[in-house]
């Protein structure tokens, strides 16, 4: 049964006779019903295997010998063709003369019958007999270029994928030496062409370029690619004859996300390490179309990183634009005021506020920001493709009517602005991205549905990984997002949504430009009256500052309006004071128009020299104490460390008593309260006496700071909170692995905490047998890396277990993840090269024998065993219970492939038994019919075939002498 949207794949059994020759209808019932308004069930696909006779259709055949027919010398005769004109290939290696093509009828003429004969060694040898008249025609010819990019010893940090006409242009040479200089990275162009004809037979494939990603990850010389850029565009519609064909330069793939269904994921090119759908590098799409749009393009990553402009006061600027109700306004109030720290200027946009609310605003009030500069913008709301909020708030018109020469990083947080799948232009993201200089240097949106609670979450993730812990790379930053989310809440359905839909448009290498250092901010006094003078004395100890700005708004960020003093208004770039520096400070004169008898003003500062720019803040108070600069020490908490509290107090009272009361935000109504005291290295810090608390597990702490004056005075700041966090590492898979020198087992870990790890010991165990032990270096939060470990086991059954930070050396969120235990069979023998040797498995279900001359030396070859998965069956093949009274299959193969043929062959065929039960009265009756057969997995075609055997039944048993493949055995019955 069905429940919301789910893909469901059916399988059955039917007899034969059921199908017509020709045409066949298929009906789809649907029995139950639902409470839901209505049903919708979409077919995607029926495959039918059946038996059919030897008739052509359409002067065409494509067949292979009865699987039921053991290898030899056959004869095949194929009716009911229309023309006497036949050709027959067996395919991939030969085409047949001296056939035999006579009428089916006695005057002569159609119909016709083709026979002919061929010695057949297998299933997996096919047919083709076919008319001149329906033999295909190629459309083009195209030149095969040269590639390397499956040679392991390629290296590269980000690697460029687009069509080959794209790569061909001169602009790549400077792009490439432009992030070498910039962040040392090692730029590689791959066209699509090379990818599909390395990867998939030459036929275009999004499969096939994440085959890539994946092995150009794990197979070339370190360090791994870490960005990936899909330079082009893609659409929905990927026939050849597609109108839009054009706009089809580097395919996506379509994923399903709740409540759309199919929406472009581009994510799925770089989910390549184990099970999960977590991105594992950092990608971005360019989706251009034509050659003339890359140089303009390229310009703007260029300028971004060269350009700083720093006097245009726009890198410490970021803004928050809600659009719909008042739901998205306080969303994005609470953003703010969590993770955006004081020191940046935040323009506010409420779209659907009263027009006298000073954050009220509209199209134009965006661009004007917009053409000031910005570094950072998020919306949220309600959107579409093409626009933001329901009041046209922006749309794809607007954008091409900027002047802005600084480009913002822009946070989409609503419905299908990212979703690039139709041809040119067709939402907003690409707008933004793809307009000439101007726009945006990056864009994060999704492709399918956005959600009320959750866009907030992943907006939040997004804020922290920027200003909480300092990622810079706006690739990663969106990864870190999405990933975040997917880890809190694995069971809902908008973790999907976003990892599938939410895609960054951009270059995935670009970090986004934020001032680099704090500013120090002092003034002459913290605590003053209406219409006093306060000195602001801006310094920076490791350079000369060559301009600075300043300006002071009130605790929301408004400023009283110049031209109206009974007004507030949010900042604009004119009202910001920009100064050659002094040393001598800069003077500002107390709000006498302020009807508050206390308040609290902030001055942001800004300043920078000729490499770098600089941001800070400070707060002074009229009536009351000043309280600021309040954090926690360390400033990212770990679980573990000891937190402590400080903060910038000034009061002219003089000062009794400073206190800091904290809570954890699961339990408000249990508080503590810590006494502080005087920081002996600033004049107006104060630090708790002690630790408010040494934390082992992920909370959030709030608190604020109490301070009683000498006069009695009690005054308590505005409440803060910040979270404990820490590592936490996962052993995410365990895996056998045979390769040319042996055996080794290949451990795959993921830090799921927000912190880093230290170095980390990992130990590979045989019960409680240390067998052996590495130490990995320290990984990064949301990282994942491969360790490798390298033994010698005597065959045998063994339960192995591998344990990360078995000494508990640091602290995690969690243990429970640390340990994996798994069971692997260890079969590895030698082969002689001047003597027969019998090997069996473990459990004596089959034996492999090799003759004498199989290898040209001593060789190492294993038996793999596997649990046989029955949905690979096909409808007239059964499963044989094995003398170990199991349904396995068994891998026989060498370690080293040098050693067969060039063809990937044994040098001799080997010979295979398979042992079946002795006990299982069903399988003793079918051994008595004589249709147990040896199979060949195929793993191309996902299927198996049958090899051939004869069936002992004295030793109950199955044998067949001619394996020339190493591969995946079983025995069925058929």
């Amino acid at each position: 049964y069905w429940y919301n949207q789910n893909e469901k794949i059916m399988t059955g059994t039917m007899s034969n006779d059921k199908l017509n020759n020709g045409n066949n209808q298929i009906y789809i019932s649907l029995p139950g019903d639902t409470d839901a308004s209505y049903d919708r069930i979409l077919l995607d696909y029926i495959n039918i295997n059946y038996w059919r006779k030897c008739i052509a259709h359409e002067d065409m055949l494509e067949f292979n010998k009865p699987t039921s027919y053991s290898p030899g010398l056959m004869q095949f005769e194929i009716n009911e063709f229309t023309t006497s004109d036949i050709d027959v290939y067996k395919l991939g290696i030969s085409k047949f003369e001296n056939l035999s093509i006579e009428s089916g009828l006695p005057e002569g003429g159609a119909p016709y019958v083709l026979t002919f004969q061929d010695q057949v060694l297998d299933n997996n040898t096919k047919y083709l007999a076919v008319s001149n008249s329906q033999k295909l025609v190629p459309k083009e010819v195209l030149p095969d270029y040269p590639s390397n990019i499956r040679t392991p010893g390629e290296q590269a940090d980000y690697i460029v994928i687009s069509k080959r006409e794209f790569l061909e242009e001169d602009i790549f040479y400077d792009f490439a030496a432009h992030w070498y200089d910039e962040k040392g990275l090692v730029v590689k162009t791959v066209s699509t062409e090379a990818i599909y004809d390395e990867f998939n037979h030459g036929l275009r494939s999004d499969q096939a370029i994440k085959d890539f990603i994946s092995y150009a990850y794990n197979n070339w010389q370190e360090p791994a690619p870490r960005y990936v850029l899909l330079l082009g565009d893609a659409c929905y519609d990927e026939r050849p004859i597609s109108p839009s064909k054009k706009y089809s330069i580097v395919p996506s793939h379509m994923s399903w996300s709740y409540h759309v269904g199919a929406t472009v994921d581009d994510n799925w090119f770089v989910s390549i390490v184990g099970d999960d759908e977590l991105p594992d590098l950092a990608i971005g799409r360019i989706p251009i179309w034509e050659t003339e749009q890359i140089l303009p393009i390229f310009a703007k990553t260029i300028q971004y990183n060269t350009q700083p402009n720093f006097n245009d006061n726009w890198r410490n600027h970021l803004m928050l634009i809600a659009g719909g109700s008042g739901t998205f306004e306080d969303q994005s109030q609470r953003l703010n005021e969590k993770y955006i720290p004081k020191n940046y200027r935040v323009s506010r946009i409420y779209a659907q506020a009263d027009h006298d609310d000073p954050y009220w605003g509209s199209t134009t009030n965006i661009k004007d920001y917009i053409d000031d500069g910005t570094a950072l913008m998020q919306f949220m709301g309600h959107g579409g493709g093409q626009i933001w909020s329901d009041l046209n708030l922006m749309n794809l018109g607007d954008i091409s009517t900027l002047f802005n020469d600084n480009y913002p990083i822009i946070s989409s947080l609503t419905c299908y602005t990212s979703n690039f799948e139709y041809p040119g232009t067709s939402c907003l993201g690409e707008a933004f991205v793809l307009e000439a200089g101007k726009g945006a240097i990056g864009f994060f949106g999704g492709a399918g549905k956005g959600f009320l609670d959750q866009d907030e979450y992943l907006g939040a993730y997004f804020l922290q990984s920027i200003f909480t812990f300092g990622e810079r790379n706006i690739a990663t930053i969106c990864n870190i997002a999405k990933t975040e989310y997917a880890l809190k809440y694995p069971w809902d359905s908008a973790h999907l949504v976003f990892l599938r839909s939410f895609n960054y448009m951009g270059d995935p290498a670009i970090d986004i430009v934020l001032p680099t250092q704090e500013l120090a901010t002092t003034l002459d006094s913290y605590q003053l009256v209406k219409g006093d003078t306060v000195s602001i004395f801006i310094d920076n100890e490791s350079s000369s500052l060559n301009r600075v700005s300043y300006y002071i708004t009130d605790e929301e960020d408004l400023i009283r309006n110049p031209y109206k003093p009974d007004e507030l208004i949010q900042v604009e770039l004119n009202n910001i004071e920009r100064k050659s520096y002094t040393p001598a400070g800069y003077n500002y004169i107390i709000d006498t128009l302020e009807s508050a008898a206390e308040f609290t003003r902030i001055v942001r500062t800004y300043g920078y020299d000729s490499y770098s720019d600089y941001v800070g803040h400070t707060e002074f108070s009229v009536g009351k104490a000043a309280i600021f600069h309040m954090k926690p020490i360390p400033e990212i908490p770990a679980i573990g460390d000891s937190v402590y509290i400080s903060a910038k107090v000034y009061n002219k009272a003089g000062i009794d008593s400073v206190k800091c009361v904290w809570w954890k935000s699961s339990s408000p109504q249990t508080q503590y309260s810590v006494l502080m005291q005087e920081d002996s290295g600033d004049t107006l810090g104060y630090k708790t006496i002690e630790p408010i608390g040494v934390f082992d597990t992920e909370k959030t702490i709030e608190y604020y700071i109490e301070t009683h004056a000498s006069d009695g005075e009690i005054t308590q700041s505005e409440e803060s909170s910040f979270e404990v966090s820490g590592p936490d590492i996962d052993v995410e898979t365990f895996a056998l692995d045979f390769s040319s020198t042996g055996i080794s087992f290949d451990v795959g870990l993921f830090n799921v905490g927000k912190l880093s790890t230290p170095p980390t010991k990992i130990i590979l165990l045989n019960g409680s047998t240390i067998i052996d032990s590495l130490t990995t270096p320290q990984l990064g939060s949301l990282e994942k890396r491969s360790v490798t470990f390298t033994c010698e086991l005597a065959p045998a059954e063994y339960t192995l277990t591998v344990h990360a930070n078995p000494d508990t050396s640091y602290l995690e969120l969690s243990y429970y993840n640390n340990v994996f235990t798994k069971t692997f069979t260890l079969n590895t023998f030698t082969v002689p090269d001047n003597a027969a040797l019998s090997h069996p498995s473990l459990d004596s279900n089959f034996v492999a024998s090799f003759p004498s001359g199989t290898v040209s030396q001593d060789e190492l070859f294993y038996i793999n065993p596997s649990t046989l998965d029955t949905m690979t069956l096909l409808p007239d093949v059964e499963p044989i219970t094995l003398l170990s009274e199991a349904l396995m299959c068994y891998e026989i193969t060498s370690f080293d492939s040098t050693c067969l043929t060039q063809d990937k062959k044994f040098k001799k065929d080997i010979s295979l038994v398979f042992n079946y039960s002795r006990t299982d009265t069903a399988t003793q009756n079918l051994a008595q019919q004589g249709n147990f057969k040896i199979y060949r997995w195929n793993d191309d075609l996902k299927c198996w075939f049958m090899i051939g055997g004869d069936t002992n039944l004295g030793d109950k048993n199955v044998s067949y002498s001619y394996i020339s493949t190493p591969g995946l055995y079983g025995l069925f019955n058929n």
